[in-house]
């Protein structure tokens, strides 16, 4: 999709990555909030502070907080498809590890 952070659309990742994945993993009434925000900037050289460097989804679920790295800038070219997998991977895996869903296969 993108190398660039200017480039990345919000919305299109939100729909097409972090919404599907959700759905797939959560059931209905456990997913309290879905946000996605650019941080964690870092040092330069220079001493200033560099804009925020990743894109991170962070869920609230159940009470449980969970957050996912979608892209670095730097890194690789951001792709959607292998992002949902990758985001319902890691959300299922919160699931089995969660109090509220503890050992659960989902």
């Amino acid at each position: 999709m993108s190398s660039n952070r200017d480039d990345v659309d919000l919305a299109r990742v939100l729909a097409e990555a972090v919404a599907p994945a959700l759905t797939e993993v959560f059931r209905p009434g456990e997913v309290q909030s879905v946000s996605l925000a650019w941080e964690n900037p870092v040092s330069l050289p220079d001493g200033r502070t560099s804009e925020p460097t990743e894109l991170n989804v962070n869920v609230i679920c159940n009470g449980s907080q969970h957050r996912s790295q979608i892209w670095q800038l730097g890194v690789a070219e951001l792709d959607l498809a292998a992002t949902r997998q990758q985001l319902a991977n890691e959300f299922a895996g919160f699931v089995a590890e969660s109090e509220w869903g503890w050992g659960q296969q989902r």
